[in-house]
């Protein structure tokens, strides 16, 4: 029943990226946008801590890493942000997807994860899915141009950041470790922001900062959920491939709720052939 787990963090994380949206429109400044959100997953991560039994890893090697990923962090959310002011959604959605190809082949080839053909063939479906979700005209949009080879970079640090997640879970607890985290990446953006003398601050809207906080919070408890699968021995490949549950759910809420309707009967399709796929995973 370990898969329960990585499916409700897929929940948690589609509701955190359908608040992102409304983030993303916003006119306040990217940076303003990134350092808050890790600043409030910060808070969230702290405030949740006391229901753990708090796990803290001296190791020398774990804590580099740990400053590392806070790193990679601060990269990929900053030019993601940025890569949605120039990118449309849907295509930028597809080329983030790099992250799944880099911790599924990481977790096979260097964290020795063995995985059954059906599982394999659950694998091939669901990044097919992933292909295709936004309709098969999204890829004909899609043209290899600066900013979209920036965002297929930083699917790929999104990736290696789950992987380094998946390595860290073992030596702290999930709360910590992520409040560790966004510590981490808001003390480097903003070290980078003074330095750069370049970046102009602007206050927040009051609805903007409230949907961030919501989304932030959503977004800490689908990685604590995350984390605790690893910690109970889950692979990073599946578990992560069983989170992608929430680009459905995304769907399914910008139809209802955005009245989205472009390519309703792909975007069905899509989900049908990723449901196949996390059914194949689960045997």
């Amino acid at each position: 029943m370990w898969y329960i787990l990585p499916l409700l963090a897929g929940v948690c994380i589609a509701l955190s990226e359908f608040c992102s949206k409304y983030i993303a429109d916003d006119q306040s400044t990217v940076e303003m946008k990134i350092l808050l959100a890790n600043v409030l997953g910060m808070l969230c991560s702290l405030a949740l801590m006391p229901l753990e039994q708090v796990q803290v890893s001296f190791n020398p090697f774990a804590i580099g890493l740990l400053l590392v990923n806070g790193g990679i962090m601060a990269i990929a959310g900053t030019l993601y942000y940025v890569g949605l002011k120039h990118i449309d959604i849907s295509v930028s959605t597809v080329l983030t997807k790099t992250s799944v190809l880099v911790y599924t082949l990481g977790g096979i080839f260097l964290m020795g994860e063995q995985l059954t053909v059906l599982q394999i063939a659950g694998t091939a479906l669901v990044i097919l899915s992933l292909a295709s979700i936004n309709g098969l005209g999204t890829l004909k949009k899609i043209k290899l141009n600066t900013w979209a080879s920036i965002l297929l970079v930083t699917g790929c640090l999104f990736g290696l950041s789950i992987l380094s997640d998946n390595y860290l879970s073992q030596y702290f607890s999930p709360f910590f470790y992520l409040f560790s985290m966004f510590t981490t990446t808001s003390i480097i953006l903003s070290v980078y922001y003074v330095l750069s003398k370049r970046v102009a601050f602007s206050a927040p809207k009051q609805k903007m900062l409230l949907t961030q906080l919501v989304a932030a919070g959503l977004s800490v408890g689908g990685q604590a959920l995350l984390l605790m699968t690893y910690r109970l021995g889950g692979y990073v490949s599946l578990s992560n491939l069983f989170a992608l549950i929430r680009l459905p759910l995304v769907l399914i809420f910008g139809i209802i709720i955005l009245k989205e309707r472009s390519n309703i009967q792909q975007k069905l399709i899509s989900i049908a052939i990723l449901t196949a796929g996390l059914i194949l995973l689960k045997l």
